[in-house]
């Protein structure tokens, strides 16, 4: 079977691409860009709270000032059980 079965996404990277975006790169060499506006906690950090980020478990965002959320992966991906089809 092609395409992504199987691979288990890790997080490589966080970017800010761009005013209102946040960029995730993964292992696999996938990327995923997704406005902030979805992320409220994220979007009204700072520049400076925004560089205290420390990815967890290869599957989770923190941030050490700013805010006390945590972001999963799933967050940014959705939940495949959502999505997934049932052919």
């Amino acid at each position: 079977m092609e395409g992504i079965h199987g691979i288990k996404p890790i997080i490589k990277k966080v970017q800010w691409p761009a005013p209102g975006k946040i960029q995730i790169d993964l292992e696999d060499g996938r990327s995923l860009i997704s406005p902030l506006r979805l992320f409220p906690g994220i979007k009204k950090l700072s520049t400076k709270d925004r560089k205290t980020l420390m990815i967890v478990d290869d599957q989770i965002l923190l941030f050490r000032e700013g805010t006390n959320e945590v972001y999963h992966l799933q967050d940014f991906l959705g939940k495949e059980i959502d999505y997934r089809y049932k052919g």
